[in-house]
């Protein structure tokens, strides 16, 4: 669990990165509702870079055995109450991709404290084994799981909340 001193650091940083409208790569419009930031692993970001692979190195090695090798990039992810921001059902891996690589784990932190906020729960689809809402509504917490499966943010009816997402990618799935 990352401290509050943690999480309003990268908040102050990533909020200095240009901000884009998020896009999916499917045909649905309504589908998503927010803004995205993304941080490189360039020098400034090193050790973020460093401590979530670690992160995803320790969850991979007790629970999944993939083969992995590298994180892309990191997307730092507003959602606002005021266009209730959120992110229907979906999936983080492109099974059709003809790159050499997948996105085999998924991660995602929790940086905002959770009464700055209302609704914006990530929720797994039903027969997930996921944790509930509320524990990964704490300030700095964060759950790596497998980038296929399905999951949501709920719309945020109030306030703003900030999370960070990370891929590991490894060689295709066999």
């Amino acid at each position: 669990m990352w401290t509050e001193e943690v999480c309003d650091d990268v908040i102050r940083m990533a909020l200095e990165v240009p901000a884009e409208k998020a896009t999916t790569g499917e045909k649905k419009t309504n589908s998503r509702r927010c803004n995205v930031r993304w941080l490189y692993p360039e020098p400034r970001w090193k050790p973020l870079f460093d401590e979530v692979t670690l992160l995803f190195q320790q969850a991979n090695r007790a629970n999944y055995g993939f083969d992995i090798a590298f994180i892309p990039e990191i997307q730092f992810t507003e959602y606002e109450g005021s266009n209730e921001g959120m992110y229907d059902w979906h999936g983080d891996i492109n099974w059709v991709d003809s790159s050499p690589y997948h996105r085999k784990l998924s991660m995602s932190i929790q940086l905002s404290d959770s009464a700055d906020y209302e609704g914006g729960d990530l929720e797994f689809a039903r027969g997930s084994q996921g944790p509930s809402a509320s524990l990964l509504r704490h300030r700095g917490s964060s759950i790596v799981f497998p980038s296929f499966l399905a999951h949501r943010v709920t719309p945020v009816t109030k306030g703003k909340r900030y999370s960070l997402v990370a891929w590991m990618e490894g060689p295709q799935f066999r």
